[in-house]
């Protein structure tokens, strides 16, 4: 006779085991979020790996993984929806706000006030009645790229505003350095035409507008 903790080793490793091969053939089997569960239970009462399964554990638990994994899908099918419309955003913004002196004395709440005035607006986002994005139907519009207005209230939109904010703010300080560059270069009594560039760079590199200049400019 099996000893009883020995005989309750086994069927635990049987169970463990046989749901291993169950979960394998739910992810081989279902492989969209919006499955539900008597289409895809009357699919797999043939497969031996669900027998078993139901043999040892019940319907219920069944059900319960497959659950679990219709909504890791879900999950996954919602993070890649975010991380293409935060791949969009940068593009929306310079398409929108390009201009710095529109936006640099505004908070990013004051920002999104700003872009939804602007008559391009509803090309780059959708207004959903309801909120947040990741519980509505919108999530399964393949069809309509258009980023979530919600969306901007999320601490990863205004990441994506600050970098941008960032980049206006770099392009204007270059811009007035090049100037100030051109401005030195004309008074400048070491640096004459004809005086090899080697030579006359080595008297304006500790210039502040030195270090904005790119070597082609």
């Amino acid at each position: 006779m099996i000893p009883y903790f020995e005989a309750l080793k086994q069927q635990s490793q049987q169970i463990a085991s046989a749901k291993d091969r169950y979960e394998w053939l739910v992810s081989r089997i279902v492989k969209n979020h919006n499955e539900m569960w008597p289409t895809i239970n009357r699919r797999m009462e043939t497969f031996t790996e669900y027998k078993e399964y139901v043999f040892l554990e019940g319907t219920s638990k069944a059900k319960k993984l497959f659950q679990q994994h219709v909504h890791r899908l879900k999950q996954e099918h919602i993070e890649k929806r975010r991380r293409i419309y935060l791949n969009t955003l940068p593009q929306a913004l310079r398409t929108l706000v390009p201009d710095l002196d529109e936006i640099d004395h505004l908070s990013w709440s004051g920002v999104q006030k700003v872009i939804e005035t602007k008559r391009e607006f509803s090309t780059w986002f959708v207004v959903l009645d309801d909120t947040p994005w990741e519980v509505t139907p919108h999530i399964d519009n393949m069809e309509d790229e258009r980023i979530p207005q919600d969306l901007l209230e999320t601490p990863a939109a205004e990441a994506v505003y600050e970098n941008h904010l960032g980049h206006l703010r770099d392009d204007r300080k270059r811009a007035e350095m090049r100037w100030e560059f051109k401005e030195k270069l004309s008074i400048s009594p070491f640096v004459t035409p004809g005086k090899p560039w080697e030579e006359a760079r080595s008297f304006i590199m500790n210039e502040e507008f030195y270090q904005w200049l790119e070597e082609t400019e």
